[in-house]
Formats: C-alpha cells, structure tokens, sequence
C-alpha cells in the first residue's frame, strides 16, 4: 500500500450521494475508505466528496 493510501485512510470526509432511481440526494460523514467503497457500488448513481479531513491519530 502507498504511504499516500494509509494517510488517506484515516481521513473523514464529508460525502453528498444519490441512489438510482431516487429523488433524494444524501450528505454524511465517512472515512476515505468507505467512500471508496460506496462510490463503486451499482446502486448509486453518483458521489462525491464535499469537505475532507484528516484525523488526528497518533
């Protein structure tokens, strides 16, 4: 894994996302890696990210 890949996974993003078929558009905080995972999933019909931060882990 790229030391890029382990910085971002402990960044929490704020994410705005709209299944198929589906009027409403939602907004929540995620980690990198679940908005990743999210964003490929069929049912969605789009996502992007709104804000990012990363967390303060030690």
């Amino acid at each position: 894994m790229e030391d890029l890949d382990k910085d971002k996974l402990g960044t929490q993003v704020k994410i705005q996302y709209k299944f198929k078929d589906d009027k409403t558009v939602h907004t929540c905080h995620v980690t990198f890696q679940q908005y990743e995972n999210l964003r490929i999933l069929p049912m969605i019909e789009y996502c992007k990210i709104i804000t990012m931060k990363k967390s303060d882990s030690k």
